[in-house]
């Protein structure tokens, strides 16, 4: 997938509200709120920075890709869950398009 592939499905995801059966909800204890906006920001960085976002914005990534996968369990709406599916799965393509430079912040650690 490419970076463009990227910034259509997030542009997909945007337009669709934020499930409104969430509103205030902490499945796994996580703010899904705080969540979606933590990875937006980290996804758009990726697709701004042409791939080359900075360290912190991996680390961002990692750290909410696996927030967001503890909370997925507590999540039993379909419309819910298919939403924070998606967002998943943009992450972690955000994450792997970035893969070379994960691969040298990983050896640095």
């Amino acid at each position: 997938m490419s970076l463009d592939s990227l910034k259509e499905r997030w542009e997909t995801l945007e337009k669709i509200p934020f499930p409104e059966s969430l509103i205030g909800k902490r499945p796994g204890g996580e703010n899904l709120l705080l969540l979606e906006s933590d990875l937006g920001a980290a996804i758009l960085a990726v697709v701004f920075s042409e791939g080359k976002p900075s360290s912190r914005t991996l680390i961002t990534l990692d750290q909410k890709i696996e927030s967001l996968k503890n909370a997925l369990s507590d999540i039993d709406d379909d419309n819910s869950r298919k939403y924070f599916d998606e967002l998943l799965a943009l992450a972690e393509l955000a994450l792997s398009v970035s893969a070379p430079r994960k691969s040298l912040l990983e050896k640095k650690e």
